[in-house]
């Protein structure tokens, strides 16, 4: 810093100063922006959820649950129908939530099984709209 002689020079130089420290103020507070933005919660969050998506093991367990559940619950629907009969009801739940456990122990032999009951359903009601549009 040069030798100040005058008030004026002063002056000056407390201007200076006090710009440069808003300048260092504002480029302090981004600095602490950017390095608190990943550690909000919802970012965690978000990018982990991110990582687990992209992960083909999870998304095989997550589809494999899916399917387990979808078959759960043709099971029930199949078992209890329109009924109103409450013991109808207590066995499809005991089925669905059976099959389920099942699913999740063994989904790589019920896998096939179910997508091959899912194409069956979705085959004849396929077949059952085309009939009634013949009609």
């Amino acid at each position: 810093m040069p030798y100040i002689d005058s008030t004026s020079n002063l002056k000056k130089a407390i201007l200076l100063l006090e710009t440069e420290r808003t300048t260092q103020g504002q480029l302090l507070k981004q600095e602490i922006k950017r390095v608190y933005e990943p550690f909000r919660p919802v970012n965690l969050l978000s990018n982990t959820i991110q990582a687990l998506a992209s992960s083909p093991l999870l998304r095989k367990n997550t589809m494999s649950m899916n399917l387990g559940l979808v078959i759960g619950i043709l099971v029930k629907k199949i078992i209890t129908g329109k009924s109103d009969n409450k013991i109808r009801k207590l066995i499809g739940a005991a089925l669905q939530l059976g099959v389920i456990n099942l699913m999740a122990q063994r989904h790589s032999l019920l896998g096939s099984m179910g997508r091959l009951l899912l194409r069956v359903v979705l085959h004849k009601k396929k077949t059952d709209s085309n009939a009634k549009n013949c009609v």
